[in-house]
């Protein structure tokens, strides 16, 4: 599908919709794939992919953060490890336990306005009815958003824990668009 209404854009608003959505879109993107790739010892083992084609156990990544982060902020460690436990748990296990095809997930992330939104669930809604063969699909649809919702939180409290991070200057990093990484930096 082809949206109408982010084409009639200007090139500006465009692109900060897409700096809105895209650091939430690419974390939930991965964890898609690594559900994909290893079903259930994704949680079991704790596997993430960090890039197409490599994936690693999550609880034996070792990041040296001496060069980006002041000594003052070495405690910071448990709690980013918290954010990524949660993934797994609030948006790996439910993605393993529904096995979403591809055109679930082409768009209710993405938040588009109304009549984008309409349009996505009349295409949706005949997916699930003449593809899938679905007559009763709320109890899906409830549990895709609650997957959606449950990383839209673990982002903001993310977001929210990085701006406290800036404000005390715990980080060394400068990226070129801030607002992009916004959650990381």
């Amino acid at each position: 599908m082809h949206s109408v209404p982010f084409r009639s854009l200007r090139n500006e608003d465009q692109m900060q919709m897409l700096k809105s959505i895209w650091v939430q879109w690419k974390r939930l993107e991965r964890y898609v794939s690594t559900a994909q790739i290893f079903g259930k010892r994704m949680y079991e083992d704790q596997i993430v992919t960090l890039v197409p084609g490599l994936a690693a156990f999550q609880n034996k990544i070792h990041v040296d953060c001496a060069a980006f982060i002041y000594k003052k902020a070495e405690g910071m460690k448990f709690f980013m490890e918290n954010f990524n436990s949660r993934m797994m748990e609030e948006i790996g296990k439910p993605l393993v336990d529904l096995e979403l095809t591809s055109k679930e997930l082409q768009g209710d992330v993405l938040k588009a306005s109304e009549s984008e939104q309409e349009a996505l669930a009349n295409e949706l809604h005949l997916y699930y009815i003449e593809e899938l063969r679905l007559p009763n699909y709320a109890s899906r649809l409830i549990k895709i958003n609650n997957i959606i919702n449950a990383a839209q939180k673990i982002h903001f409290e993310r977001q929210n824990f990085m701006d406290i991070v800036r404000i005390f200057d715990f980080f060394r990093v400068h990226v070129s668009d801030p607002e992009m990484y916004k959650a990381y930096f």
